[in-house]
């Protein structure tokens, strides 16, 4: 009568097929998983730049006094307001608002009293860590809502230095209808100039992407 089972060797090249489909699984897991923050993370700003710019009129705090200048944070009342998706609400941080990668976002409402007619809303992405998929996809969503925006930028400073300084400046059409605009335009950015400028923000320590919008001048 034959012997059941199976021999030593066999038992290892099955161990070893598990193993390299165990690797192939958690691969593509982690794969679908950055694929769908990426997607998230566009929901979320989204939400917040359209909420923000349907409603920046109704809820604009009011001008500074004479000979100063004001810088409001509008979250708090954007949370009260429902604006802001529940999953980037973080109550027990100071800034308690983040992205599906953890990433910073506030809206400030500026009011510069030094050019009294100038005011806008200007919405930021702190990246934690700067990587270049997410930036990328930032700025896909800023050329995309361009209609509405007045400018972009990515900003980068370093630790323990005050070598701060613009990576670049983008026009969204408001700025680009002026005839005076000097800055390249959202709507003739390419994905290989985005790719240039999103591996200069992740070669930095620390890199903000912001967007100014119901711009008055």
């Amino acid at each position: 009568m034959p012997l059941c089972g199976r021999s030593m060797v066999e038992m290892l090249g099955v161990l070893a097929i598990i193993g390299v489909l165990s690797v192939g699984a958690i691969a593509g897991y982690s794969k679908a998983m950055f694929k769908y923050k990426l997607n998230k993370q566009t929901e979320q700003i989204s939400t917040i730049l359209y909420n923000s710019l349907t409603s920046a009129e109704q809820f604009s705090p009011p001008p500074p006094n004479p000979g100063t200048s004001s810088v409001e944070d509008m979250m708090p009342i954007y949370i009260k307001l429902g604006y802001i998706p529940v999953e980037m609400i973080k109550p027990r941080l100071t800034d308690n608002v983040f992205d599906a990668f953890n990433n910073n976002i506030y809206v400030k409402y500026i009011n510069w009293d030094t050019s009294p007619s100038q005011k806008y809303l200007e919405l930021t992405v702190w990246f934690s860590t700067p990587d270049v998929a997410q930036c990328m996809n930032i700025l896909t969503l800023f050329k995309a809502m361009r209609e509405n925006l007045y400018l972009a930028f990515i900003y980068r400073s370093y630790e323990n230095s005050d070598n701060n300084s613009f990576i670049s400046r983008m026009a969204g059409n408001i700025l680009c209808a002026n005839k005076y605009n000097t800055y390249p335009c959202l709507k003739n950015i390419t994905i290989s100039e985005m790719q240039h400028l999103c591996d200069v923000c992740a070669e930095t320590q620390s890199c903000r992407l912001s967007v100014q919008y119901n711009h008055t001048n």
